[in-house]
């Protein structure tokens, strides 16, 4: 109970950070700061499709840690294909990327304890998330409505807690969780975990991963009638994607 109870109390203390600081644009990027020289990113206005929010940010000649993404703060980002978050981010707010519908895939900070209800909610082309190595929790809905998430790389030896709704149903049956090695069965006996139909232990998962990447790969390559890869300047007869075509 003490570990819930302090993660609503820093929930709340970060709602009144975001809410009450003054607002600093760098790069299009709206920052508060606090008097513990910590950092928060309030909201965005950037719409690049690659986003990278930097350890540090120096406000009137001061540099502040960037710890926290505040609530709602990237919602609807339709055009964020791609962000890349600093090891000191600690806690990740409520709709934080709600909406960034072309976002792909997210790697969660080493650091990070606390991820709000909602924060991935409805990122529809998100294919892979790495959960962190501190997480506390996942809170409900977390990434619901991520209907097409294909991997899912747990970090934690012991499981952490999550609920029902975290992931959605499609999830549950069709993705891929991957678990530190030995540790299948705890997740497998764990609520929340044990609505996933596919978990691997890291070895097997990540050697499948890489089958499958390179699987890919030769499926759109072309090679001559010796078995050979080729590339496209290449000229006579070729099998790609198992038809025999003339490059000429």
């Amino acid at each position: 109970m003490k570990t819930f109870s302090h993660i609503f109390m820093t929930c709340i203390m970060l709602a009144l950070s975001c809410s009450m600081s003054a607002q600093t644009l760098i790069n299009k990027i709206y920052y508060s700061v606090s008097n513990e020289n910590e950092g928060y990113v309030l909201s965005c206005e950037s719409n690049e499709k690659t986003i990278t929010i930097p350890a540090e940010v120096k406000i009137n000649n001061k540099k502040y840690k960037v710890t926290s993404i505040c609530e709602s703060a990237f919602k609807n980002r339709s055009a964020l294909q791609e962000i890349t978050l600093p090891e000191t981010i600690d806690e990740i707010g409520m709709d934080a990327f709600q909406n960034c519908k072309s976002l792909k895939k997210i790697v969660l900070p080493k650091n990070l304890k606390i991820l709000g209800q909602f924060a991935f909610d409805n990122c529809s082309s998100l294919t892979s998330v790495t959960l962190s190595a501190n997480l506390l929790k996942l809170d409900e809905e977390a990434f619901w409505g991520c209907n097409n998430i294909k991997t899912i790389i747990a970090i934690q030896t012991d499981p952490i807690v999550i609920f029902d709704s975290s992931f959605t149903k499609s999830v549950h049956k069709n993705a891929r969780l991957i678990v530190p090695n030995g540790c299948a069965d705890k997740y497998r006996k764990t609520k929340g975990w044990d609505l996933f139909t596919n978990i691997e232990e890291q070895t097997s998962g990540i050697n499948r991963l890489k089958n499958d990447a390179a699987a890919n790969s030769n499926a759109s390559a072309s090679f001559n009638l010796a078995g050979q890869k080729v590339n496209a300047s290449y000229k006579g007869i070729v099998v790609k994607n198992g038809k025999k075509v003339i490059n000429k």
